[in-house]
């Protein structure tokens, strides 16, 4: 992106490629928008009843029975939807604002001072590795999951200042909507708190400020909602082998070969024996990585590893029911792996793009597989997430009969009834 010549015509590539990265996550299951959008789970089921009968200061900030924490997200985004498009098209304005939210990490990767800025083939390359991270399609255009892109979003924000100081705005305001969309944000709160007492700057110390208020509301509201015992609470070996599966053999090998690995890692636990192959993997990934950053004293991916490895570890640690067996079923819990194959992704992008001679070769050559490994697998393993109930067709026969329940994706139990009342003083259609 640096290459190119003037500041207008960077503004314009700069649009092309997100536009490009939009229609790409569109086009993963594009039967979402053609069938006139969704509700997710939760997001019809918790957020959007609440919207329906509460008042936006009450429904933009409900805490899910089974989560214990504030989605604004979730809250807000079926909020507009009720208000701008009414109960037939609320579910397609919240899709329209989770892909809004999913295209916020591809404009921080070409807007911040990150090392693949330095040609614009790295730059798209970037962007790809954004987009088609496999079977990662639970987090695919959804509110309640746009906390994850938010994550991601502020692990970027965490590791590279914006090119416009400007821009420094729009970080504090999406840091903001992070960390009261979901606990993933939270998780860094203690790297920005670092930064700010080692800088001792302004910006850094506002950024560490909104952080902080922010956990302080989420841990607040978590202690106040008792829920049974949440986390995995997996051993070192166990975890570091769902972590290898989950992210690292997966994004490399493709969904095949991680099912062929997760059956080993199950034989293996199951008949109590030392599971060293997962942890080597990631001991090996990890340390190669942090070799290469600190030969080249890059400070920007150097943050990017620590703000990756914090929320890697801390998010299968602490995953809902995220038992060992459960984690065997690869499709299951990759909502956590994400953030974290992103960021792997971003990480080899990057030293590919700072290191010279063999090096620079090697990591190229992994760039290339990611690519054709997240492209090869970008449409399987969604069948869960890309079809459910036809949302318009529900809504004809509610308002015909209005006893009837409401099913939302991806379809039983998942489903909620709605009384013949406006849910505020506006008129909603």
């Amino acid at each position: 992106m640096d290459n190119l010549k003037s500041d207008s015509l960077r503004r314009a590539v700069s649009c092309f490629i997100v536009g490009c990265f939009a229609a790409l996550v569109l086009f993963r299951m594009p039967s979402i928008i053609l069938d006139g959008g969704r509700f997710w789970a939760e997001e019809g089921v918790v957020y959007f009843s609440s919207d329906w009968y509460h008042p936006w200061y009450m429904s933009w900030f409900t805490v899910a029975a089974d989560a214990g924490y504030i989605n604004l997200a979730a809250g807000f985004a079926p909020w507009v939807g009720l208000h701008l498009g009414g109960l037939m098209y609320a579910p397609l304005i919240t899709v329209l604002i989770a892909l809004l939210v999913q295209c916020l990490p591809a404009f921080i990767l070409i807007t911040h001072e990150f090392p693949w800025r330095r040609s614009l083939g790295a730059t798209l390359v970037a962007v790809l590795l954004c987009a088609v991270p496999p079977v990662t399609g639970e987090v695919w255009l959804n509110t309640i999951t746009s906390q994850f892109h938010l994550a991601l979003c502020a692990a970027l924000i965490f590791a590279a200042p914006p090119r416009d100081p400007a821009l420094f705005y729009v970080d504090c305001a999406i840091l903001g909507f992070g960390v009261l969309s979901g606990p993933a944000t939270s998780f860094l709160m203690p790297l920005f708190v670092l930064v700010a007492l080692q800088k001792r700057d302004m910006r850094s110390s506002i950024q560490a400020g909104i952080i902080l208020v922010g956990f302080a509301i989420q841990i607040t509201v978590f202690l106040s909602h008792p829920l049974p015992e949440r986390g995995s609470h997996l051993a070192p070996a166990p975890l570091l082998s769902v972590i290898s599966l989950h992210t690292i053999v997966l994004q490399f090998a493709g969904l095949s070969l991680a099912r062929d690995f997760a059956n080993y890692l199950g034989t293996n636990h199951a008949a109590h024996r030392f599971l060293w192959a997962g942890p080597l993997i990631f001991i090996a990934f990890n340390a190669v990585v942090a070799f290469n950053i600190w030969r080249r004293q890059n400070w920007v991916l150097a943050k990017l590893f620590i703000a990756g490895l914090v929320i890697v570890l801390v998010s299968f640690y602490e995953a809902w029911e995220g038992s060992f067996s459960g984690f065997m079923h690869v499709i299951g819990g990759q909502r956590y792996a994400f953030v974290p194959e992103v960021i792997n992704a971003l990480l080899i992008v990057g030293l590919a793009a700072v290191r010279r001679g063999p090096s620079r070769g090697f990591f190229g050559t992994a760039a290339a597989i990611l690519v054709f490994t997240g492209l090869f697998n970008y449409q399987r393993g969604l069948t869960q997430f890309a079809h459910g109930p036809l949302w318009r067709p529900e809504v004809i026969v509610w308002r015909k009969n209005p006893s009837q329940i409401l099913d939302v994706w991806p379809g039983a139990p998942w489903a909620f009834s709605l009384t013949p009342r406006q849910p505020t003083k506006n008129n909603v259609k």
